[in-house]
């Protein structure tokens, strides 16, 4: 260990330096003040429209909408409530032995699962981070806790260096390294904060916000009578202005007092408020459709509509797993690189190959789909375990003595019976 020009420790080529134990990301700092001139929508029309916001000011109210929060709710659920799993790095016995010693790291981190939810967020933002809280045991290097982080504390450099903006100043410092862990969306080399997917659902969002605006003009314009006091021209302009009071009253408890010989009369618009309601229906529904296919790959997964059907929402639902599937190996990718690899170095060394971090993001296989998959493997040979069989159905064993369901093979022939059942015996 050498020291550098303030006298502190530094490691020697091939080291690694003890991890961080300390909180780094502490403290709040509100959303940047600054507005967007790097970002692919900031044209001057943009400016005028959201002036004094900043593209996590905007994010969050887009975040907001009903639709774009179930849309992205549905895709990051897709991949965080899967099951994960530890993969040794080969068929060694050490390699086992780290892939055991990680997962035992791993598994009794309390919010593992919240952090690994928290990652996905990069898919709406274009980056997120979590804090890892190590902890330095005798035996070896654990972590006691995975903090989340808001993505708009932190900025990347030009070489893709996470930096954290100051709660007090706002300029970016540099942070301790294997101490953050960031996951960005669609990344590329020259852009750092990647493709945040809220851009892509900027217009459909902003044009749906406007629409419920109108549509509310027009139901409270058309959907409730208007009421016309008509008076005599003798009245002066206290008279009219207790009219019109009264009539405020009667339009609101249905009450008023008003001169003898004033006529009352409610007003119906000739086109109902329905008909006007259509366009701003259709046109909700459209924008609905666009964030739909933008975030999942599709609309029938969220809403079948009236053209919709069973083929085409399973092939959208499909297409929506393609997605998940990308998303979860991006997941990997992040997580390998980073945390499994930091935990190896600090527990073994650097010249010790990383077990794999792997999520199960392969589709459900409880579906009666699978069964009819099962059934024609089996026709064609392929032995089938029945111990696979009831795992993936949720079949528990029987228990001795225990009524079970019959199959129903009499009168059926034998060619047409189920392939699990035995032929009959030839005596």
């Amino acid at each position: 260990m050498s020291e550098d020009k303030k006298g502190k420790p530094t490691p020697k080529t091939g080291e690694i330096s003890a991890p961080k134990k300390m909180e780094v990301a502490r403290g709040y700092l509100g959303f940047f003040s600054a507005t967007l001139q790097n970002m692919p929508v900031a044209t001057p029309e943009f400016f005028k429209r959201h002036a004094g916001k900043s593209f996590w000011d905007i994010a969050e109210e887009m975040m907001h909408d009903a639709h774009i929060q179930s849309v992205f709710r549905s895709r990051r659920a897709g991949v965080a409530g899967r099951n994960w799993e530890i993969v040794p790095a080969d068929d060694s016995a050490k390699g086992s032995e780290v892939a055991a010693r990680i997962k035992s790291i791993l598994a009794p981190i309390p919010n593992f699962e919240h952090a690994l939810a928290h990652l996905l967020k990069a898919t709406p933002y274009g980056h997120s981070v979590i804090e890892i809280m190590w902890r330095i045991d005798p035996d070896r290097v654990s972590v006691e806790a995975l903090r989340t982080r808001r993505a708009d504390r932190f900025t990347l450099g030009s070489q893709n260096t996470l930096r954290l903006l100051d709660s007090e100043t706002g300029q970016p410092r540099d942070l301790p390294d294997r101490k953050f862990i960031c996951h960005r969306h669609d990344p590329q080399d020259d852009a750092p904060f990647a493709s945040p997917l809220l851009f892509s659902c900027y217009w459909p969002w902003y044009f749906k916000k406007h629409a419920h605006g109108f549509w509310m003009i027009v139901a409270e314009k058309f959907g409730v009578p208007s009421i016309i006091g008509k008076y005599p021209s003798h009245f002066t302009d206290d008279d009219v202005s207790s009219l019109i009071k009264a009539l405020v009253n009667l339009q609101q408890d249905s009450v008023a007092a008003v001169p003898a010989d004033t006529v009352i009369e409610t007003a119906l618009a000739k086109v109902s408020v329905g008909e006007k309601g259509n366009f701003f229906r259709e046109l909700l529904d459209f924008c609905n459709a666009e964030i739909s296919k933008c975030v999942l790959g599709g609309t029938l997964t969220q809403e079948v509509g009236e053209k919709g059907s069973y083929a085409a929402a399973k092939t959208h639902q499909e297409v929506r797993h393609e997605i998940i599937a990308a998303d979860a190996q991006l997941l990997q990718t992040t997580i390998n690189s980073t945390l499994i690899r930091w935990l190896t170095d600090f527990n073994y060394g650097p010249d010790v190959p990383a077990p794999v971090f792997q999520i199960d993001y392969k589709q459900s296989r409880g579906t009666p789909e699978f069964a009819t998959t099962l059934k024609t493997l089996s026709e064609i040979g392929m032995p089938i375990p029945q111990r696979f069989v009831r795992e993936t159905f949720g079949i528990p064993e029987a228990a001795e003595d225990e009524e079970v369901l019959e199959p129903r093979t009499q009168g059926i022939p034998f060619k047409e019976r189920s392939p699990f059942e035995k032929p009959p015996d030839a005596s």
